[in-house]
């Protein structure tokens, strides 16, 4: 369970995305292990929200902002040369999904 349930809305991602850019940001270094830890639950969580059903306009507006935190916090990573957490052993299997994920928002 922990900070992001299965049932938690693409409104509460995005505001944790928002807050774990803060984070990265401000403990650059520090932070390595724990983003580790915490990639692929998050990918799987985000993964999730982007691909529920859109029913209305409200949910148009939130997976808009949940796509354009998802992106903020990748850029985030890598700006702060975190990139190696991307590819480290226990992400490994999330970093095609990962790049397909980039290259089908970007559409």
């Amino acid at each position: 369970e922990g900070l992001l349930s299965q049932s938690s809305s693409k409104d509460e991602m995005a505001m944790f995305l928002r807050l774990l850019d803060q984070v990265v940001f401000g403990f650059k270094a520090e932070i390595y292990d724990v983003l580790n830890v915490l990639l692929t639950p998050l990918l799987q969580r985000i993964f999730g929200g982007l691909s529920e059903p859109i029913s209305g306009t409200d949910d148009e507006i939130q997976l808009a902002e949940l796509r354009r935190e998802y992106l903020s916090f990748l850029q985030i990573i890598l700006n702060n040369g975190l990139d190696g957490v991307l590819i480290s052993e226990a992400n490994q299997g999330f970093f095609e999904p990962m790049i397909s994920s980039i290259t089908e928002l970007a559409k």
